[in-house]
């Protein structure tokens, strides 16, 4: 019932996305790939860092991302906390993985929101690291296996003794995600 509630306004929200002027289509698509609200000074860092270019080829600037930003807040396609909308977060993933700019997208967000491999200095690990939780999510929409069984490792050894066996299906609760299940089944032996 909740899924036959939110399709409209899913829909609505896709169809302000497709509308967007390509210099915002961009911002929500790196929005989406973070996942998680950040900063709007840690958000502009990671474009302006990024490489990615302004429609026109101009590299972007903190007037140029406030002005996208605020375009995106008008429609509600960002919330609040300036994250993407938690319907729209499955599909722009996805569109943004399939566009000309996915794979500086995904290499964005990984160099800009990584996370230590080991306990702090002072000898244990945050209960949940929320980093970790977007390059798992990031690894998964990415497809790459390789990251995924890194990231897995890792969110083991941080979070014993939870593991990410337990955690992986509620990473998706937006989506569908298949292909999570899967790799987790493989890695796990069930399938």
């Amino acid at each position: 019932m909740k899924n036959d509630v939110q399709a409209p306004a899913a829909a609505q929200l896709w169809e302000k996305f497709v509308g967007l002027s390509a210099g915002p289509k961009q911002i929500l698509r790196l929005k989406a790939l973070v996942f998680q609200p950040t900063t709007k000074t840690l958000f502009q860092e990671c474009l302006i860092r990024s490489g990615l270019r302004m429609p026109n080829g101009k590299a972007w600037t903190n007037p140029t991302i406030n002005q996208g930003l605020g375009e995106l807040r008008r429609l509600e396609l960002l919330n609040g906390d300036l994250a993407c909308t938690p319907l729209l977060l499955h599909p722009v993933a996805v569109d943004a993985l399939g566009s000309e700019q996915g794979g500086l997208m995904v290499a964005t967000v990984r160099r800009a929101f990584s996370v230590p491999d080991r306990p702090s200095s002072y000898g244990y690990a945050p209960s949940f690291d929320h980093g970790l939780e977007r390059l798992l999510r990031l690894a998964i929409y990415a497809n790459d296996e390789a990251a995924l069984r890194a990231q897995s490792a890792l969110f083991d050894k941080l979070n014993a003794p939870d593991s990410v066996a337990n955690f992986l299906p509620a990473l998706f609760w937006d989506a569908d995600r298949g292909i999570a299940l899967g790799i987790f089944m493989i890695r796990e032996g069930l399938a």
